[in-house]
């Protein structure tokens, strides 16, 4: 065997042992998640199952909102600002999403803080008023606190002076994943652009590590 021949084997075995090194460096180290506003949570939250009550009266496990990413909104059809705000931006920024697979576009789920005033058909009206696929979910007050303190959600009853009352409520929209588990908190002030743009980032970073 000529020298040439020999050293090129010794060449092209350095290299394989290099390139074995990196591919070993590049699967231990620790994946780096995208640049968004939203918080992407280092490991999914498990959320507890609660059962409400859909816009027919229906009991709805939230363990059925799993197979699919959701992005979930507390608040009250009452809401004279930020509730119907919130609502329109996640209908379009749902329309922004279409262009994705099935399994990754979003189902929107907005959940009443306000059960008292909001029985299934009143909030059946009103989330069909932003999108005929959003997912409106009522119930025992019992059941819907127990949920919020799951999602640091927090809400309470303040009285007007007028008479009646109002619902001071958290502003912030919960991504889960398609097991159903805590995987992002998209803070306010919420826009389209930023949330689909976020949400694109998420869901390719988790498909990515899947």
């Amino acid at each position: 065997m000529g020298l040439q021949r020999i050293l090129m084997i010794i060449g092209l075995a350095a290299m394989a042992v290099v390139a074995g090194l990196w591919l070993q460096l590049r699967m231990s180290a620790p994946a780096v998640p995208p640049e968004t506003n939203a918080t992407l949570l280092r490991t999914a939250r498990p959320v507890g199952d609660v059962r409400l009550q859909d816009t027919l009266g229906n009991e709805l496990s939230l363990q059925q909102l799993k197979g699919r990413w959701s992005l979930v909104f507390f608040g009250f059809t009452h809401c004279p600002d930020v509730c119907p705000t919130t609502l329109a931006i996640l209908s379009q920024v749902a329309r922004r999403l279409e262009n994705l697979p099935q399994a990754q576009q979003p189902q929107l789920v907005f959940i009443t803080v306000d059960p008292e005033r909001d029985v299934p058909e009143v909030m059946k009206g009103y989330v069909e008023h932003f999108d005929k696929n959003m997912i409106g979910l009522t119930g025992e007050l019992s059941q819907v606190e127990a949920l919020a303190a799951q999602l640091g959600v927090a809400f309470q009853k303040v009285p007007l002076d007028q008479g009646g009352y109002s619902m001071d409520h958290s502003a912030a929209i919960f991504m889960l994943n398609p097991g159903a588990e805590l995987n992002a908190i998209i803070s306010a002030p919420h826009s389209v652009e930023g949330i689909a743009g976020d949400y694109r980032k998420i869901v390719e970073f988790m498909a990515e590590q899947s």
